[in-house]
């Protein structure tokens, strides 16, 4: 299973707040960081269905790296 899911809610065929929904649901990805990266300025609908974090489009290399790096401690006992 995935230890972090980089989710853009944009999806063309689906609800991408209902998929976010799901992810949160399912028993086997529960543990997966989610982290929701759009255009959509929605950072606190994200949060409330379960995203670990929020990136707003356009983003940097720097800033997703930074995302992911903040989920380490959670992810490596002992890493933060």
């Amino acid at each position: 299973m995935p230890d972090i899911i980089l989710l853009d809610v944009m999806l063309p065929g689906i609800d991408g707040w209902e998929l976010l929904g799901r992810l949160r649901e399912h028993p086997r990805l529960r543990g997966s960081a989610i982290i929701v990266c759009t255009i959509l300025s929605q950072e606190p609908l994200a949060l409330t269905l379960g995203a670990k974090a929020f990136l707003r489009k356009p983003i940097s290399r720097q800033v997703l790296l930074d995302a992911l790096d903040r989920q380490l401690p959670r992810l490596i006992p002992g890493s933060g």
